[in-house]
């Protein structure tokens, strides 16, 4: 990232967009501990990765169906349905956040800014497996698909290491 700024916001801690690839946009609240700000970095982070990997490989095979209601599918962190670029940036956002507690930050037990670790796990296969249905898959380029099978091996290995038991938070 070659800029960054901080400018207050009522609505957000801060953020990045494909629009300006590279710059970062940081708000941190009081309440924010420095594993908080860690996190926000490394979520930012993922997010640019994947802006710079869609101008070098495309993820997405079709940019005007990504917005059809039909192809919005479950984001890993809100857990709201979204479009299909939004929800797999935070599928991948999601396994990156996790990797990095597994890694070196430490898995919480609370969390401002991201669940903690089995429900963020629990998020994030909710999405990979909604990202997965033939429908919505078919948008998504073999490159995009690579990311999305790595994201879920790796999110299932953390589950089956932890013993979280996500498949336990997937029944209705």
């Amino acid at each position: 990232m070659n800029a960054v700024f901080q400018a207050p916001s009522g609505m957000a801690g801060g953020g990045t967009t494909s629009g300006a690839v590279g710059v970062l946009w940081v708000d941190p609240r009081s309440t924010w501990a420095d594993r908080d700000l860690d996190e926000f970095l490394i979520h930012e982070l993922g997010h640019t990765l994947l802006f710079l990997d869609e101008c070098r490989f495309r993820l997405f095979t079709s940019y005007p169906k990504l917005l059809k209601q039909e192809n919005w599918v479950t984001s890993a962190i809100r857990k709201t349905v979204r479009p299909l670029d939004k929800a797999y940036h935070s599928a991948v956002v999601a396994t990156e956040v996790l990797l990095a507690r597994d890694e070196f930050l430490g898995h919480p037990d609370s969390s401002v800014l991201h669940p903690i670790s089995p429900l963020l796990t629990q998020g994030a296969i909710r999405s990979v497996q909604d990202i997965d249905r033939p429908q919505v898959r078919s948008l998504l380029t073999d490159h995009a698909l690579g990311i999305l099978r790595h994201c879920r091996d790796e999110v299932e290995r953390l589950d089956r290491k932890h013993g979280w038991n996500v498949a336990d938070f997937n029944r209705p």
